[in-house]
C-alpha cells in the first residue's frame, strides 16, 4: 500500500501494525508509536525527533536513513544488539 503526503499531528498509533506499507511525504510531529510494528515498510526519510517510538519494532533495513534524535538513537542501537558503555 502507497501512503502519500500523510501528516500525522498529535495522533497515538500505539501498537499499530504498519505493514508493506511506501512511506512517500511523510510527517509526524508529536505523536505516539510506542511499541508500534514497522514491518516491511521503509522510513527512509521520515522524522520521528518530535514523537515518541518507544519500543517499536523494525527490521535493520527499515531503519535505514531515519531521521531520530540522540535518545532514540540510542533506543534503537538495542534493536541492532549494541551495546553502549
Amino acid at each position: 500500500m502507497s501512503q502519500k503526503n500523510v501528516s500525522m499531528i498529535e495522533c497515538d498509533l500505539s501498537y499499530a501494525n504498519i505493514s508493506e506499507c511506501k512511506l512517500s511525504n511523510f510527517t509526524s510531529k508529536k505523536s505516539i508509536f510506542t511499541g508500534a510494528s514497522f514491518f516491511k515498510t521503509s522510513l527512509k526519510g521520515v522524522d520521528f525527533t518530535e514523537s515518541d517510538i518507544n519500543g517499536i519494532s523494525v527490521s535493520s533495513e527499515e531503519l535505514k536513513d531515519l531521521i531520530v534524535n540522540p535518545f532514540q538513537a540510542v533506543e534503537l542501537s538495542k534493536l541492532l544488539g549494541l551495546i553502549i558503555k
